[in-house]
């Protein structure tokens, strides 16, 4: 009976490190300092007219948060927190707003480029289910996004 105990509880551990893994494997993947062109960002099955680009930054997922930065074409950027979760099969994207975001209009020159990237950044922000993870590739879809609730949200992403 002891001897059954002790199996079950190495069972239980190794379980719970596999899993660890799957999820830092899964993370690894985006983890990697790097550049991903978004090739869909569509709402209901309407891609948005300009796809931005992601600068993901290199960071260890269990020692801080992992930050990267929605460019789009005219040189304007957001700053978003992503994580994964559930054993790697669900996605969070966090638009998180810059400081002078919240400042009183006319205390700091707005670049229009960097508005549009922060709006698109905070409306497509969400908890993602992933439907796709390749080395390459990914595809995320929710119906809980900051801009689109209840809206059929569907990103994908490609390694550059």
């Amino acid at each position: 009976m002891k001897r059954i105990l002790i199996v079950a509880v190495g069972m239980l551990f190794l379980t719970g490190l596999n899993s660890c893994n799957k999820v830092k494997s899964t993370s690894k993947r985006l983890m990697k300092t790097g550049d991903w062109k978004v090739t869909e960002l569509s709402v209901n099955g309407v891609n948005e007219e300009e796809l931005p680009k992601w600068e993901i930054d290199d960071c260890d997922i269990y020692d801080e948060s992992c930050f990267g930065e929605w460019k789009n074409d005219e040189g304007g950027h957001a700053e978003f927190i992503w994580q994964f979760r559930e054993k790697g099969e669900v996605f969070e994207l966090s638009y998180q707003a810059e400081e002078h975001d919240h400042e009183e209009e006319g205390e700091h020159d707005h670049d229009h480029a960097a508005e549009e990237a922060a709006e698109q950044a905070a409306n497509f922000s969400g908890v993602y289910e992933v439907e796709k993870k390749e080395k390459k590739v990914m595809e995320f879809t929710s119906s809980s996004t900051v801009g689109y609730s209840g809206s059929r949200v569907k990103i994908k992403v490609e390694k550059i």
